[in-house]
């Protein structure tokens, strides 16, 4: 009974993997499969802006309240909010000029994304 399972199994496996084996069906799987690593790209950039601002506008939250009640706090938290949310902010940028020096290619500077 294994046998003819493992049999099934394998036929199964060819029948499904021998339609997209021509050239034109794996051609247009790798595209689709660039476009949505583009597309991933380009969401992953916008979620690291979003959060780099929130972040920056916390940091700006945070030492106007302790500069508005002296005393309790130090200004710390603040500083470091900010100083995270710039790296936040300025981390696509830099990731996109840094790949372009390690692949050999000019970097990509297009920053309307």
């Amino acid at each position: 009974m294994k046998n003819k399972f493992n049999l099934f199994c394998t036929w199964l496996f060819v029948a499904m993997v021998m339609p997209a084996a021509n050239a034109a069906g794996l051609e247009s799987i790798a595209e689709n499969g660039k476009k949505a690593a583009d597309e991933f790209q380009n969401l992953a950039v916008s979620v690291v802006y979003l959060a780099g601002i929130v972040v920056f506008g916390l940091g700006c939250f945070y030492l106007y309240k302790d500069q508005k009640e002296e005393g309790r706090g130090h200004g710390k938290t603040g500083f470091v909010a900010l100083l995270v949310g710039a790296a936040l902010l300025a981390m696509p940028s830099l990731v996109d000029i840094f790949a372009g020096t390690v692949v050999g290619g000019d970097a990509n500077f297009d920053f309307s994304n």
